[in-house]
């Protein structure tokens, strides 16, 4: 029971955080909701390599080799060199026994290395997952969409949201035989847009634009689901006057 009281007094604080100043004289407060979907219009992909050897040398020459044709691959389809980022390079090592101790020997070197492209087109975005994904060499493959004017989809989702509050507090006050007078207060929370991933696992809407979910990559064709729409929604908080 108590625990349920102070759930209640948790989400009765945070409604009231949300919500504009009170006015002493008569109001009607409203919560409108919007929420628009745009077609993407930009993607991402991430493409994770790795090589591995006794030889620290050789393994760095095998990922060069094979990082050069991942990016190959990307160049073929138009892809300029300013879009490609290869700079992200790790490395671990493997020891004779099973943790590190002085004076045990490392027995092999692990590279990874992650190749980034930004594409416009999405139709070779599709196709680039699908030629690096048959590479024996990668071992991984993120995919995802995005907008390029998020302020255009916020902005749209807040004159939904705006259009629904006023029809709602119109249809109260018609209600009570009062008139609706000029909103005197507000407040907005914006959900943005999410970065909307393909592959097995991921969802579409919601979120926020940084949200990531990766996709591992295997030796088929990945069951790609390109987003038809990219969500923005935006919630409004208003105080109007009653006349």
């Amino acid at each position: 029971m108590k625990r349920l009281v102070l759930a209640f007094a948790m989400a009765a604080s945070a409604i009231a955080q949300a919500a504009p100043a009170l006015p002493d004289n008569n109001f009607i407060y409203v919560i409108g909701s919007g929420q628009v979907g745009v077609p993407p219009d930009q993607a991402r992909i991430e493409v994770t390599l790795k090589a591995s050897g006794p030889d620290h040398a050789k393994a760095f020459a095998q990922l060069q080799v094979d990082s050069r044709a991942v990016i190959a691959a990307a160049v073929s389809l138009g892809v300029g060199d300013k879009a490609i980022d290869a700079h992200k390079i790790s490395k671990s090592y493997r020891y004779e026994s099973n943790s590190y101790s002085s004076g045990s020997r490392p027995t092999l070197m692990e590279l990874q290395q992650t190749v980034q492209f930004e594409l416009n087109d999405l139709d070779k975005t599709v196709e680039l997952a699908d030629r690096v994904m048959k590479m024996q060499s990668v071992t991984g493959v993120d995919t995802s969409f995005s907008v390029a004017d998020v302020r255009a989809g916020e902005a749209a989702a807040t004159a939904k949201a705006a259009m629904d509050a006023q029809q709602r507090a119109q249809e109260v006050a018609k209600l009570f035989g009062r008139k609706l007078g000029k909103a005197t207060a507000l407040s907005m929370e914006s959900d943005g847009a999410m970065r909307d991933h393909f592959g097995g696992s991921g969802r579409a809407g919601g979120g926020s634009t940084l949200e990531a979910v990766s996709v591992m990559g295997n030796r088929q064709r990945a069951n790609y689901r390109m987003p038809n729409t990219i969500d923005f929604s935006a919630r409004l908080y208003i105080v109007y006057a009653l006349e």
